[in-house]
């Protein structure tokens, strides 16, 4: 990954959408508070404990997202 930690979490959060907070704060442990102050710019620098989870969680779905992908040029590449 090429961009900054920072900037990669927004633009997920962005994607996630407002409205995903709660069940995002859920499904990382992170306090859906902290989320909305990080998404809004009130923690231009957080720790990185904090934001792990996130990060984590994002990039396990871009993993899974990104492996159907993989798979079917995989499949024509053979053909």
């Amino acid at each position: 990954m090429n961009m900054q930690i920072t900037t990669y979490l927004k633009e997920k959060l962005t994607e996630v959408g407002t409205g995903g907070f709660e069940k995002l704060a859920d499904d990382t442990g992170v306090k859906v508070s902290f989320i909305r102050k990080f998404f809004y710019g009130n923690r231009p620098d957080p720790r990185v404990k904090t934001v792990q989870p996130l990060l984590d969680h994002f990039q396990k779905l871009d993993c899974v997202q990104n492996a159907p992908m993989a798979a079917t040029k995989t499949k024509k590449e053979a053909a």
